[in-house]
């Protein structure tokens, strides 16, 4: 696994690295930027000459040889044939972390964060490929039982099964919310968490939380009906309910627009960014597309089993990752397929995907 260079003029080895290979390497070979491609097996690596691996490998399957062309594609030879692959713009799996399969997952463009059934929690920084766990405590020294985390530079916001919403910055609480009952579902969005949750008393409620730096419980509206929520654009709440009837809160908590969608039992939902549109995938397998500012609705000619959504190219493709790990493109404008970009090969939970 040591990688050595050798200036050929005086024989003398310059620089020796260790790589991360697991199995024998293929080919070894220069980028045009100076950077060194190793591919094994199962993997290519880049390596800086004179520090070592510098991001994380990506993930090449059942290659039986591989080789490295002068413009830093690799030509990869597998059972199937041969395929020319870029590392830089095609679909590529970087780095696989194993984790209990029933996990509750959240990623951001730094970090993923993950809790097992049994409360493991298990921090990735995405840039080092670094992983390490995590024990939560509360000031007074006792267990804090997460069963859902969302990771930041800093620290990190977890809920617990009871209903607690805290923020840990290192190692100390600085935030708490007891909102009580039971949180099923909810999604986080920019500073914004709506969470779902069964009150004692029976009733089913939306909580926006302000995750920003002056951390509060913006409001609470009743949602007897609700099947999931997302936060706004604009710091309201968008609640979906079971019948598919969409309810818009504003900033304030008071209802502004009532819209319906005919998408029953939504599970999955996302926001673009960028204009405010919402994607919707039904528990009956329907793919609706809904501007909220509009009342404009479509639903996408294709019935799926959607374990998540997400909004890419600044709102002209769709995502979407089916329960079997394929990951496939939805043209918006075109209204047509765009390829498939991932073939799944086995099953994903539906926990939340990140789309960059």
């Amino acid at each position: 696994g040591t990688v050595m260079t050798v200036d050929l003029a005086t024989e003398q080895v310059v620089s020796r690295v260790e790589t991360r290979a697991t199995s024998d390497f293929l080919d070894i070979g220069l980028r045009p930027d100076g950077v060194v491609l190793a591919v094994s097996r199962g993997q290519v690596e880049f390596i800086d000459r004179a520090t070592g691996p510098i991001r994380n490998p990506i993930e090449l399957r059942d290659l039986e040889d591989a080789r490295i062309r002068p413009d830093g594609t690799v030509l990869s030879l597998r059972a199937d044939g041969a395929a020319i692959i870029d590392l830089e713009r095609s679909a590529l799996l970087e780095q696989i972390f194993d984790v209990d399969p029933f996990s509750q997952v959240a990623f951001n463009a730094a970090f993923a964060g993950a809790v097992s059934r049994d409360g493991t929690i298990d921090i990735v920084d995405l840039e080092r490929g670094a992983r390490s766990s995590r024990e939560l405590n509360t000031p007074d020294g006792s267990r804090f039982d997460a069963v859902k985390i969302y990771p930041e530079p800093n620290g990190l916001w977890a809920v617990s099964a009871d209903n607690v919403v805290a923020r840990w910055q290192g190692n100390r609480m600085v935030e708490r919310f007891d909102l009580g009952g039971f949180s099923w579902t909810g999604t986080r969005f920019s500073d914004y968490w709506a969470v779902v949750s069964d009150q004692p008393d029976g009733s089913s409620v939306v909580d926006l939380i302000n995750l920003g730096a002056d951390a509060e419980v913006a409001f609470r509206v009743d949602a007897p009906e609700v099947s999931t929520a997302h936060p706004t654009l604009d710091g309201g709440v968008h609640v979906l309910e079971r019948d598919g009837t969409l309810l818009t809160y504003d900033e304030d908590g008071a209802l502004v627009a009532v819209m319906e969608t005919r998408a029953p039992d939504v599970g999955i939902i996302t926001l673009d960014p960028a204009t405010g549109v919402l994607a919707l995938a039904a528990a009956d397998g329907i793919i609706a597309i809904v501007d909220p500012s509009t009342g404009e609705l479509e639903e996408l000619p294709m019935v799926a089993a959607v374990a998540n959504l997400g909004f890419a190219k600044g709102g002209t493709l769709l995502a979407i990752t089916n329960f079997d790990g394929t990951v496939s493109l939805w043209d918006l404008d075109r209204d047509a397929i765009a390829g498939v970009v991932w073939k799944g090969s086995g099953a994903t939970p539906g926990s939340p995907s990140w789309y960059d």
